[in-house]
């Protein structure tokens, strides 16, 4: 079995080739993105080692995540990008 880790900017198009390696060749696709959203819902660790990091200013007034907010945030700061990405693993490593 082969593995192939697809990378790229907003709107690069990982998402068509995904789609074309999942149709054409059948691939399994595991999208970061996806588990991601899951992770950082309302009431989760994830969101809470979240909102620890940035505070709650990326919070609606719901309690949901504000993703643009946070995008803002991220990709205006590489430690601030550093710093959500280690929140990421460490949740995604310590699930049961």
């Amino acid at each position: 079995m082969n593995i192939i880790g697809v990378t790229g900017t907003s709107g690069a198009g990982k998402t068509t080739l995904c789609e074309i390696l999942h149709k054409q060749y059948g691939a399994y696709i595991i999208d970061a993105d996806k588990i991601a959203k899951r992770l950082s819902k309302k009431g989760t660790m994830y969101l809470n080692a979240i909102v620890e990091c940035f505070g709650d200013e990326i919070l609606s007034q719901e309690g949901e995540l504000r993703r643009k907010e946070l995008a803002n945030l991220i990709y205006q700061d590489e430690e601030k990008r550093n710093q959500l990405n280690r929140s990421y693993v460490f949740v995604c490593c310590t699930r049961n």
